[in-house]
């Protein structure tokens, strides 16, 4: 007769399962929680080459006509690009295909900009402008123009 069985348990224990899971939910949380960081970089990357594409057309235009686009339709909001303002008339002989922020359609604090007559500094200039870049270093306003940018983190580019 034997009293001692030499079969093993198998399996594992409830509180092992717990544990593997609650790291497992852990790990998950800081991989998902750093991908949407991530993704911030290459947007900012996009929208600072798409001003200077946009900047390469009014250049284009200035060789042209000898200046930038002036005028009461091209300051502030009224000049905001990819709306299909007056901007984009001028802007749609220099570009073969029309510009529009990406991050514009899920919020109307993004978008880009010229603006003619922007007083950086107490100095007007013509600006052209990404408002609330993601990333908070992506910004070069302040450097730039010494003032407080025209939506969260904005990004300049003064044309000469």
């Amino acid at each position: 007769m034997r009293f001692f069985s030499c079969r093993a348990e198998r399996g594992f224990t409830l509180v092992e399962i717990v544990l593997v899971i609650g790291v497992i939910a852990v790990l998950s949380a800081v991989v998902i929680g750093n991908l949407g960081e991530a993704k911030k970089k290459p947007r900012d990357a996009k929208r600072i080459s798409d001003l200077g594409q946009i900047q390469l057309a009014l250049r284009m235009y200035k060789d042209v006509h000898e200046a930038y686009p002036t005028g009461a339709n091209y300051v502030g909001d009224v000049g905001k690009i990819g709306e299909g303002n007056d901007i984009d008339t001028v802007l749609q002989k220099y570009l073969p295909t029309a510009f529009k922020d990406s991050m514009q359609d899920s919020d109307s604090n993004y978008g880009y900009y010229y603006d003619s007559n922007y007083d950086c500094s107490g100095v007007p200039k013509k600006v052209l402008y990404a408002k609330s870049m993601e990333l908070q270093a992506s910004s070069n306003w302040t450097d730039v123009c010494g003032d407080t940018p025209p939506g969260t983190n904005s990004y300049i580019i003064i044309l000469r």
